[in-house]
């Protein structure tokens, strides 16, 4: 008598069987779905940093202009405590800060900060600073 081999097998039990099953599926598709989630909240992450960087950048910018056009002119012309706008909503706002190793040399430190207005009132850190040596203007006395 002769035996005849075939592919498939005598048995129910898929020893040969092919294709996925449902719960394979699902998870696979489980572990798409948290891939794509992943990926999308680092993108937003990523694009709220750079939003971030390009207004230090923008704010940056325009501060130097106005540290610029200030230090054009004498030390007095350097506001001690004063503030103004600047772009991107905005403004900048000059204060001393006190040193004595400034003082030692006739100086000052004018600290010039650029906050944002968007705060919406309250007291964070500013955006950027730049501290400032300024010498102190002589007092002439009259006689």
């Amino acid at each position: 008598m002769m035996t005849v081999w075939t592919d498939k097998p005598h048995s129910s039990s898929g020893m040969y069987r092919s294709g996925t099953t449902l719960i394979e599926v699902i998870a696979a598709m489980v572990i798409l779905s948290t891939l794509i989630a992943s990926v999308a909240v680092a993108r937003a992450k990523f694009l709220a940093k750079w939003r971030e960087a390009d207004r230090k950048v923008q704010v940056g910018r325009a501060l130097d202009q106005i540290i610029s056009d200030w230090l054009v002119g004498p030390s007095s012309a350097i506001p001690r405590a004063s503030q103004g706008p600047l772009p991107s909503n905005c403004h900048w706002r000059t204060h001393t800060v006190p040193s004595v190793d400034a003082a030692a040399m006739g100086c000052l430190i004018v600290r010039v900060e650029a906050d944002s207005d968007l705060s919406g009132g309250e007291q964070n850190s500013p955006l950027l600073f730049v501290d400032l040596l300024v010498h102190r203007e002589k007092q002439v006395l009259p006689k």
